[in-house]
């Protein structure tokens, strides 16, 4: 039989439409898991972004500090007190204190934009394969009454 006595059959055309369909569903889900994958693989870049970002900005801070720490005592040598008297000791140990708390809030925050990336990226996975395998689904069905419907016809 060529392919023009095969097209010829409306029994014949349906069939290869139909399967035609059914394959191109299974490979539409393909693709739209891929599409998933490189969107859950932008939100692990950006998890990792987010922790560099926190380091860098408790570098900075830490820059910062030891900066403010050898002013200070660059000022008591200058007026003649020394860096360990009350009043020095007492600003250094605020000053301590308060880039700890900065220290752990940048932290804290760097780990949850992490964990909120991390979290877009699972629900992105699983997207991918929630349509692949609906896809793949709605393809094995059509062939399956594709098959139900040839039989019937002819």
């Amino acid at each position: 039989m060529s392919l023009d006595t095969f097209f010829q059959d409306p029994k014949n055309v349906y069939a290869f439409t139909s399967v035609s369909n059914s394959i191109a569903s299974v490979f539409a889900g393909g693709a739209e898991k891929a599409l998933y994958n490189v969107k859950a693989y932008a939100s692990e870049v950006a998890a990792k972004q987010a922790v560099s970002e926190a380091e860098y900005a408790t570098l900075k801070l830490m820059q910062q500090w030891n900066d403010i720490s050898a002013s200070n005592a660059v000022a008591a040598a200058a007026s003649g007190r020394s860096f360990n008297s009350g009043s020095l000791v007492n600003l250094d140990r605020i000053n301590q204190q308060k880039l700890n708390w900065d220290i752990d809030y940048i932290e804290k925050s760097g780990e949850m934009g992490k964990a909120a990336k991390i979290a877009d990226a699972s629900g992105y996975r699983a997207a991918g394969d929630m349509a692949q395998t609906s896809a793949t689904t709605k393809g094995l069905l059509g062939l399956a009454d594709t098959y139900t419907k040839y039989k019937q016809i002819g």
